[in-house]
């Protein structure tokens, strides 16, 4: 074989087709990077249910995908006990078990720790923290059971480089770090694993808009997340739990 040549053609074919009948749940997947992700593992041949808060963004994510046949959408704030519940009840009896969720929901607020507010505080942890922990117990409750499953949540390089101006945001990151490492430990050895991808900078048009002096060129394509993430729940992933995938921006 030629030095630098791709995989042969078996193996390629293969590798595109790592996560056929696998049914993988995507929450956030309305955002830069879940839609990326769907985009991703619908290539792998999984069968995949995106899930959104947002209808019209649902909408356009499948008509920009064109495979009906592999994902289906689902609108739903899993920031609430009882709607996760619904949704986890409502896809399984659509669409099948969920083998696998990948929690991409998340957000962003700066501002230096003595200025922030109870209400700024709250708001990170409820969405960087605590709508993890939701998913990652209903994925749980539901896996442990039958002895299978993965899940994969977005975390940050945050969690681990403290900054200015961006207390609540890291701690929240960091919460959510901890929590992947005691859900995989409790998980360890009965057939789920637990694994999260840590990106820093990420390249996406509020990025670019929020900083419009910066060398996007630095970041991290969201297609290069979802390509981990689809590694870590395709065959390569194996035994692969409790890790902490960091995938650093060069800025």
């Amino acid at each position: 074989a030629r030095l630098g040549a791709g995989p042969p053609r078996d193996e390629g074919r293969r590798l595109m087709e790592s996560l056929r009948g696998q049914h993988v749940l995507v929450t956030g997947a309305g955002g830069a990077l879940g839609a990326s992700v769907c985009a991703a593992l619908v290539a792998s041949g999984a069968r995949v249910t995106a899930a959104d808060l947002r209808r019209t963004t649902l909408d356009a994510l499948r008509a920009d995908l064109g495979q009906p046949d592999r994902l289906a959408v689902a609108e739903a704030d899993v920031t609430s006990t009882a709607n996760l519940d619904a949704l986890f009840d409502a896809v399984e009896r659509g669409t099948g078990p969920v083998d696998a969720v990948v929690h991409c929901v998340g957000g962003y607020a700066g501002g230096s720790l003595a200025e922030t507010d109870d209400a700024a505080l709250d708001r990170m942890m409820q969405l960087n923290f605590f709508a993890a922990a939701r998913v990652l117990r209903a994925s749980l409750r539901r896996m442990l059971p039958r002895g299978a499953g993965r899940v994969v949540v977005v975390c940050g390089l945050a969690a681990e480089r403290p900054s200015p101006g961006a207390a609540a945001y890291g701690a929240s990151k960091a919460a959510l770090a901890h929590l992947v490492g005691s859900a995989a430990a409790e998980a360890h050895g009965r057939g789920v694993t637990v694994n999260a991808v840590m990106p820093g900078m990420m390249d996406t048009a509020a990025n670019r808009a929020a900083m419009p002096g910066a060398d996007a060129a630095r970041w991290v394509p969201t297609m290069t997340v979802a390509k981990t993430i689809a590694a870590l729940l395709g065959p390569g992933g194996d035994g692969v739990t409790g890790t902490l995938a960091r995938l650093p921006d060069r800025s």
